[in-house]
């Protein structure tokens, strides 16, 4: 499928100047498929809490705090610490 694409030209030729043998198709397909595999990794990251469980936090500490919601429910980033919390 051709697809007309405006790519930052600085990017295009930083990129290209780091394989010489690299093309442009060869290029885009590598770029789509990192970043592919990087949201699925991210993806795969937020979902930790369904696959190992969540635990409840009785005293939030504030440096963890993201949002309150309007039912006044914090939200925390603990998953994203959770060496730091639980060690």
């Amino acid at each position: 499928m051709a697809t007309s694409l405006n790519v930052d030209e600085t990017l295009l030729q930083e990129a290209l100047a780091l394989d010489e043998n690299m093309t442009l198709d060869m290029l885009m397909n590598i770029a789509l498929r990192e970043y592919i595999e990087r949201r699925k990794r991210l993806n795969a990251t937020n979902n930790t809490d369904s696959l190992c469980g969540a635990f409840e936090v009785n005293e939030t500490d504030a440096k963890y705090r993201i949002e309150t919601t309007e039912e006044r429910e914090v939200i925390t980033n603990y998953a994203e610490h959770v060496d730091e919390v639980i060690y």
